[in-house]
């Protein structure tokens, strides 16, 4: 029952938050991208921030941590991706306006790490442990053995259309090794041990689910700045964009206004194709092939 109303919390909270950040349409928004913007050949990395874990459990801040470093470590090990993990510290509940489960992720950051380049941002909840007991053998050696479930959720938030790509909660039920007496608190049942080795679990469950959705996702850029037959782009060697490469530039759709009072735009028509003149590291400048009316803002995606 308990974890009944939790999950319905959780997906109030997701509904809640993605009105907030984008006013309506969410899965308008969602299916039109995915209709509008198929998948491409592989080539391309994708940028992502990984933001530190929010512990609602009571583990503390310093194992919290490891769960962080643990899950960029997990992500760094798929190539596609350059993984990078934010160091600003977790704003106050009443800033990221986030119930106890679901969602949470300040709006300026979101802002921010479009100004990086990231391709999405991840954000993880350790969940309040789940208590249960349960007796074992046969009167008069009946044993109260101790269950616990250790759950995460972990968000994936596309960067360029302010929309949320994936959600899922991962769980783990363990049970303690010694017995229990029926008064005892709940935590002091817990062996560290067994919690980590559930983590560990979810954590290598949740690191494969968020790879495989950011891989069949497109990349997708933004132009930079548009003066006349100048144009940049926001990647550039860091991403795997070459000299040569050939970018589809695509105008604003349907417009949809935020709380925050910005306004957020569906991919719209294609508006013609540019082509990576010079490449640096982080940026990369081109010359337009077909169509006119760029500017600054524009989503470009790989042609392929």
């Amino acid at each position: 029952m308990k974890r009944y109303i939790v999950m319905r919390l959780f997906f109030v909270t997701l509904l809640l938050y993605m009105a907030h950040l984008t006013g309506c349409g969410i899965s308008t928004s969602v299916y039109e991208i995915g209709r509008v913007m198929p998948g491409e050949r592989p080539g391309l990395k994708k940028k992502v921030l990984v933001l530190s874990v929010i512990d609602q459990a009571g583990i503390g801040e310093e194992k919290s941590e490891r769960i962080t470093a643990s899950l960029v470590e997990l992500l760094k090990k798929d190539r596609r991706l350059l993984v990078h993990r934010s160091t600003t510290p977790i704003p106050p509940p009443s800033k990221i306006r986030s119930p106890q489960y679901g969602m949470a992720i300040d709006p300026e950051l979101a802002q921010r790490s479009e100004t990086m380049g990231m391709h999405a941002v991840i954000t993880g909840i350790l969940t309040p442990f789940e208590f249960d007991s349960k007796k074992t053998g046969i009167w008069p050696f009946r044993r109260l053995r101790r269950i616990f479930e250790i759950s995460m959720i972990v968000n994936v938030l596309d960067v360029t259309t302010n929309t949320l790509l994936f959600t899922e909660l991962k769980s783990a039920k363990k049970k303690t090794k010694r017995d229990v007496s029926e008064g005892q608190e709940e935590k002091s049942a817990i062996d560290k041990k067994i919690v980590d080795r559930g983590l560990s679990h979810i954590l290598e469950d949740q690191a494969s689910a968020i790879k495989k959705v950011l891989k069949n996702r497109p990349w997708t850029g933004r132009l930079i700045s548009a003066d006349g037959k100048k144009i940049m782009i926001n990647g550039g060697k860091n991403v795997g964009i070459t000299a040569g490469s050939v970018f589809e530039v695509f105008g604003e759709g349907e417009s949809i206004p935020s709380a925050s009072g910005r306004t957020i735009y569906l991919f719209g028509p294609k508006l013609g194709d540019i082509r990576a003149d010079e490449v640096t590291e982080n940026y990369a400048s081109a010359v337009p092939l077909a169509g006119e009316r760029f500017r600054a803002g524009q989503v470009i995606r790989l042609k392929n």
